[in-house]
Parts: structure tokens; sequence; C-alpha cells
């Protein structure tokens, strides 16, 4: 059964790594990717990006969303970054 959620319509909603499975995340920019098998480095190497400038201009992530909370325990997550020039 498909169910389809708003996400603008819930307070927050935030991404986690799904436990006591293989996870991998990943982040284009430009023509490379970096590819991470640890949640946080994953973050520290994204938030590192954004704060230098960069903008995400898409996300994507496989995993167990949960309405109640608005979090999702990603196996996968990707983001396509972009320059602040475009």
């Amino acid at each position: 059964m498909e169910r389809l959620t708003d996400l603008t319509q819930l307070a927050d909603v935030g991404i986690e790594a799904e436990n006591d499975t293989r996870v991998i995340f990943a982040i284009k920019d430009g023509l490379t990717v970096t590819v991470h098998k640890d949640f946080t480095a994953f973050l520290e190497d994204l938030t590192s990006r954004l704060a230098g400038g960069k903008t995400a201009r898409k996300l994507c992530a496989l995993g167990h969303f949960e309405d109640a909370t608005g979090e999702l325990s990603a196996r996968a997550a990707s983001v396509v970054l972009k320059s602040a020039s475009g």
C-alpha cells in the first residue's frame, strides 16, 4: 500500500542512519562523488561543504520513514550539490 506524506506539513523532519545494517551515503559535488560508510563523517563532510557556500540541489534517501516523528532511518542517502553561482 502506497502512502504519501506532505513533508511541508510536518513541524520537523530528520534523517538518521539505520541501525544494524550496511549503510552508504554519497555526496556529488561537480564531477566528484564522495562515498561515506559512516553517517557522522557524511554529516561532517556535507555540513562543511554547505558552510563553504555550496547548496543542496537534490536529496535522495532509502529507508523507513516514521510519520509520527518525521524521522527517516536511512540505509542509503545521496546529496547533489551545486556551487553558489549555479
